[in-house]
């Protein structure tokens, strides 16, 4: 994510860059992030859906990097600085 901000005497511009969109898809569930400028504004939209699911406890670590990905994602930052 970068910032640029030009000052002048009736107005002030800024550039943001957005950063990706992030799409988790795997047996266990879907996690959609979606960041778009509005306006002024700037709309984040996040949708986690976690399948119903029974699985053997050899694939408890898959489930685990899932659940950790979605957190990560969860946890992101998105800092503006003049």
């Amino acid at each position: 994510f970068g910032l640029r901000c030009a000052l002048g005497n009736d107005h002030a511009s800024v550039d943001i860059e957005i950063p990706p969109d992030a799409v988790l898809d795997t047996d266990w569930g879907r996690f959609d992030s979606e960041i778009q400028v509005d306006g002024d504004g700037i709309e984040i939209r996040q949708r986690l859906t976690v399948k119903r699911f029974r699985a053997d406890k050899s694939r408890y670590a898959e489930y685990r990097d899932f659940a950790r990905a979605v957190n990560r994602c969860y946890d992101a930052s998105l800092v503006l600085k003049r």
